[in-house]
């Protein structure tokens, strides 16, 4: 471990709280990631190179995600789904979050270690404009950007 955690440690506080302080997160830095800075040095310099430039804490906390926190679901899983969410929209009028519920939801989305990419499925190959945010929840394997903005929808973490 790095010498700037090494002090943390020293110091008599838990890593986790030590870390979180740190990068001024609002949620707690996440356990799996507090392993990987116990083992990788070169991890953990990036975590505290993110100290100061916090642009780098999003990309960083998504570290470590592993194949199988990614989606794990099927193609016919993803569209049922995403049927279901369209027709529940469509019983509710079609309305939009506001565009404040809208933003909120995000910000606290970008926070969440379950947020990641798109994979290659053939689900999240359409898209509703070119410039279509893809980022999506690997706990239920929705695009983020599409839940976010329907007010009949919930975190399934219950996030928000």
């Amino acid at each position: 471990m790095i010498a700037p955690f090494n002090e943390i440690v020293q110091q008599g506080i838990d890593l986790q709280t030590g870390i979180t302080e740190l990068l001024e997160l609002e949620k707690p830095f996440p356990n799996r990631l507090v392993e990987r800075v116990k083992t990788d040095d070169v991890f953990a310099r990036l975590i505290y190179r993110a100290s100061t430039e916090k642009d780098l804490i999003p990309s960083l906390l998504q570290v470590g995600i592993t194949q199988e926190n990614k989606t794990n679901h099927s193609n016919f899983e993803l569209v049922k789904n995403g049927a279901k969410s369209f027709m529940n929209w469509g019983l509710a009028g079609f309305k939009m979050a506001s565009e404040e519920v809208i933003n909120e939801r995000k910000a606290i989305c970008k926070t969440c270690p379950f947020i990641t990419q798109a994979t290659e499925q053939i689900a999240y190959k359409f898209k509703l404009s070119a410039d279509e945010d893809m980022d999506i929840c690997s706990i239920c394997g929705c695009v983020i950007g599409r839940k976010v903005a329907m007010p009949n929808q919930k975190c399934p973490k219950n996030n928000w």
